[in-house]
């Protein structure tokens, strides 16, 4: 008798695994990005010694929980927010696999979503730059699976980043300082594609919030908006 409560974990399990393994990637890319290194011939290294990492040293969650956060070359702790991320990114998959039900297109472009919003967010939080080429591949990835409505979305799409965008000149007029950069503009435009207005008012007040207990708690001057936003809305794809 086959035993379907066992064959859906063993789904969410094989998610997990999977998710993290995107994790280690695209943190892997992003840190390739921020260090102006080379996508494909790279080789991943220690961010400590420089030491060249060997596959072993690269199974995600894994390698960092057997070498109990330290480099096994040199000694040196390990950022935390690799591991992090990838205990993140597995748990998007099965959270999105779990809401979705299905392993369809949908689920596809709701991952792909969430990576890029990911990626972005980490190179947000170490320069404060949103890449352009994540806009982009949001865009692209939206119009791969999008069918309907189409146009309709791109103007709502157009209205919200233009309304936000004028908000945003007034507010630094007011305070006299810039509160939002043309990149966060670029990424509520993105992902206004796959929200209606009503969702993308609830990412903006979240981020808002998320963002104000940021600085509260760290007392920040400046802090960047784009991961607040990426948060927002991998809640809002998971949960809602």
């Amino acid at each position: 008798m086959i035993n379907y409560s066992l064959i859906f974990y063993l789904k969410l399990s094989f998610l997990f695994i999977l998710g993290s393994f995107f994790g280690s990637f695209i943190n892997c890319l992003s840190y390739r990005y921020i260090n102006s290194l080379d996508f494909i011939y790279s080789r991943s290294i220690c961010e400590n010694c420089g030491h060249k990492l060997n596959v072993s040293d690269l199974i995600p969650v894994f390698s960092y929980l057997l070498r109990k956060g330290k480099c096994k070359y040199c000694g040196k702790p390990i950022d935390k927010s690799h591991l992090l991320i990838e205990i993140i990114t597995g748990i998007v998959f099965v959270l999105l696999f779990i809401k979705n039900k299905y392993l369809n297109y949908l689920y596809l472009k709701d991952i792909i979503l969430s990576l890029i919003l990911i990626g972005l967010s980490i190179i947000d939080i170490k320069s404060y730059i949103i890449p352009d080429g994540f806009i982009i591949g949001g865009i692209i990835n939206y119009l791969f699976f999008e069918f309907d409505d189409i146009y309709l979305d791109l103007i709502r799409a157009f209205i919200i980043s233009v309304f936000i965008y004028l908000l945003v000149i007034i507010m630094n007029k007011n305070n006299h300082k810039d509160n939002m950069g043309m990149g966060d503009i670029k990424l509520i435009f993105m992902i206004s594609l796959y929200f209606d207005a009503y969702k993308v008012l609830i990412i903006i007040l979240l981020a808002s919030i998320l963002g104000l207990i940021e600085i509260l708690i760290h007392k920040r001057n400046k802090i960047p908006f784009g991961p607040f936003i990426a948060i927002a809305c991998i809640i809002t794809l998971t949960l809602l």
